[in-house]
């Protein structure tokens, strides 16, 4: 059995994967001397960050200059900027030979999927983050939908690992593909849904195959693995086959 593995990257623009902003707000900010700051983060490099303020000002202050508590705020709401793509690794698995023909089971695509995610800008990110990655299949008899594999995972980007992380699930996905009564039965493969958030919850960077899986995400976080569902996430039955007479 050979094993085949491929990569599919998706190009932010195109394919639906995106990053996310800071949230372009007032905020209050304390600095080592007790002074508060109110102004908008405009941009966080290097030493300095730049504020802009009510007023329309941009105040330049040394990174240094502000607490320990703000110094964190301030290196979770600049998180790094991100490119997630899909990988997978498969096989083909073959059955023994049964009694009769219409009795063979046939062969099956074995898959394990997974997920790189590679920092693209410069600088240092300190804090952990999370994957949560989310498999989506199709069934082959009609048009409905089906949760294959999700997974959450821990990570953090640093010099060690080259600011990459791959991971890849433990868990091994079946795609059926048979024919009963001259109905074609079974799953394939459908698309994809990876989230990365950070160490409150908040997500950094996102990336999909097919837009409604993103719109209705937090319906799609209460499916379990295995769980059909329509193009809204909600959970749906299987189509049955039509009667054989």
């Amino acid at each position: 059995m050979k094993a085949i593995g491929y990569r599919l990257s998706i190009i932010l623009a195109a394919y639906g994967a995106c990053t996310f902003d800071a949230a372009s707000q007032l905020q209050a900010w304390t600095l080592t001397n007790g002074e508060v700051v109110e102004g908008e983060l405009v941009n966080f490099f290097g030493d300095n960050v730049s504020l802009k303020t009510r007023e329309g000002r941009t105040l330049q202050i040394p990174f240094l200059r502000f607490t320990e508590e703000d110094r964190t705020r301030l290196e979770l709401e600049n998180p790094p900027k991100l490119d997630i793509s899909l990988t997978s690794v498969s096989e083909k698995k073959n059955f023994p030979a049964g009694p009769r023909p219409e009795t063979q089971r046939p062969p099956e695509q074995r898959v394990h999927y997974g997920v790189t995610v590679k920092q693209t800008s410069t600088g240092s990110y300190h804090h952990e983050l999370t994957l949560d990655m989310f498999i989506i299949g199709q069934e082959r008899l009609g048009d409905r939908f089906l949760l294959l594999d999700h997974q959450q995972a821990p990570f953090r980007l640093d010099a060690q690992n080259r600011r990459i992380f791959d991971f890849r699930s433990n868990r091994e996905v079946g795609l059926k593909n048979f024919t009963i009564s001259g109905f074609t039965r079974g799953e394939k493969y459908f698309g994809y849904l990876a989230i990365v958030t950070d160490a409150r919850g908040k997500i950094v960077a996102a990336g999909y195959s097919h837009e409604w899986l993103w719109n209705n995400v937090e319906e799609l976080k209460m499916r379990g693995i295995g769980n059909f569902m329509d193009e809204s996430c909600k959970r749906v039955f299987p189509t049955r086959p039509k009667p054989f007479f």
